[in-house]
């Protein structure tokens, strides 16, 4: 009887512990919208483009909206912080600016944006970046986490001297991965002068997707990217992914990712973006038959 009883009572403490779910509705407060810059300047391109758009609350799933109207300049200086150029950026559309020049590893680029009457300014340096070697592809058999399909390898090496940061991108047939899990970047601090190590040389490949991107097939055309950035770029970067992929039982408090693009009146309106310029090394491969996939 007492057995009884006492499972009785554990089945009751149970049901209680079940049934006591409730949803909970978080009220959070729609903030004033704030400035969003990015702005990327490069090696590569004739023409640099500045975006400005605005911030939206926090459950808001729509499309940024797009700034117009600001004024728009960039500065370049030389190592000795001596001014070389001024570039003023045209408002082409709704929300994005254009100068055509090339930038010039070495350099330092200042934005200087005036909008609404606020004036912003970021400050980045354009850095050397380490050429592609070489890129290869092969078919692998599945095996866990991996399905069978087509595998590309990208091998470099780093530039003897500490202190150099890349950020890697990837394109498929003219399509770059761009969700959080395919923000890749690396600092030298521990491997100076040496050749890229495999997570780096493997992170070109699409299986890293948790939505179930498949592997490349024969036809696609990869085309892998190494940006350099300076150290600034690269913390941005770090917490930017810390943020975009923070979920889980361990996950942290949302928070927004420290931006470059400050109020010259300490007083005024905050920005959020970044500001920021990379050399550009790229290679390209079109995946090639491999005899490995008929193979029993």
């Amino acid at each position: 009887m007492k057995k009884v009883v006492f499972l009785k009572g554990i089945f009751a403490i149970l049901l209680l512990v079940v049934s006591c779910e409730y949803p909970i509705k978080v009220k959070v407060k729609n903030a004033e919208p704030l400035l969003a810059v990015d702005g990327w300047i490069n090696n590569q391109d004739n023409t640099q483009i500045i975006r400005l758009t605005s911030t939206l609350p926090y459950f808001q799933n729509t499309p940024a909206p797009a700034l117009g109207g600001a004024t728009v300049k960039v500065l370049e200086f030389d190592a000795n912080n001596t001014l070389l150029n001024t570039y003023t950026f045209q408002q082409v559309s709704n929300g994005n600016y254009e100068a055509n020049f090339k930038g010039e590893i070495g350099r330092k680029y200042q934005l200087q944006l005036t909008y609404q009457g606020e004036n912003f300014v970021a400050e980045t340096w354009l850095k050397r970046v380490p050429p592609i070697d070489s890129m290869n592809s092969e078919y692998r058999k599945a095996r866990l986490g991996q399905p069978k399909g087509y595998y590309v390898n990208v091998f470099g090496r780093d530039i003897p001297g500490i202190g150099d940061f890349y950020r890697f991108r990837v394109w498929r047939n003219g399509v770059m991965f761009n969700r959080p899990e395919n923000l890749t970047i690396m600092s030298d601090q521990n491997i100076d002068g040496l050749p890229f190590i495999p997570p780096i040389r493997i992170s070109f490949n699409p299986f890293f997707d948790s939505n179930g991107l498949e592997p490349y097939k024969v036809g696609d055309v990869v085309r892998a990217e190494v940006l350099s950035i300076d150290e600034n770029a690269f913390r941005f970067f770090e917490q930017l992914s810390i943020q975009v992929n923070n979920s889980g039982l361990f996950a942290r408090p949302i928070a927004n990712v420290p931006t470059n693009v400050q109020n010259t009146n300490p007083r005024g309106k905050k920005a959020v973006g970044y500001f920021y310029a990379s050399a550009v090394s790229s290679r390209e491969i079109t995946i090639q038959k491999d005899s490995k996939e008929d193979e029993p």
